[in-house]
């Protein structure tokens, strides 16, 4: 039996006003173990930058690099105002408002 991780998206205090998503997160149902993306583009700013939060607890960083958190990745051209949270081997640890 496969056990079904269900994963909602929030991204929080990270777009500036000026700046339009061109794709939003949505939520997602993933399978625990796999690789999971959070799509997020906006237009792409000069020195933009998203903040991706865990259940209202930014520690997650306001830079491209996790290096506390191993398995998440910002992924995709930031010029290109690309934003994808990326977490590899998804676990219930996981599960949350992002």
């Amino acid at each position: 039996m496969l056990l079904i991780l269900i994963l909602f998206v929030q991204l929080i205090n990270g777009i500036k006003i000026n700046n339009k998503f061109i794709e939003e997160p949505d939520d997602v149902e993933t399978i625990i173990g796999s690789t999971l993306i959070f799509r997020c583009r906006t237009e792409p700013i000069h020195q933009s930058q998203i903040t991706w939060c865990k259940n209202d607890f930014c520690t997650l960083g306001k830079t491209r690099d996790l290096p506390f958190y191993p398995r998440y990745q910002i992924i995709g051209n930031a010029d290109k105002g690309e934003h994808h949270f990326q977490i590899v081997n998804v676990s219930l640890e996981d599960i949350g408002m992002y």
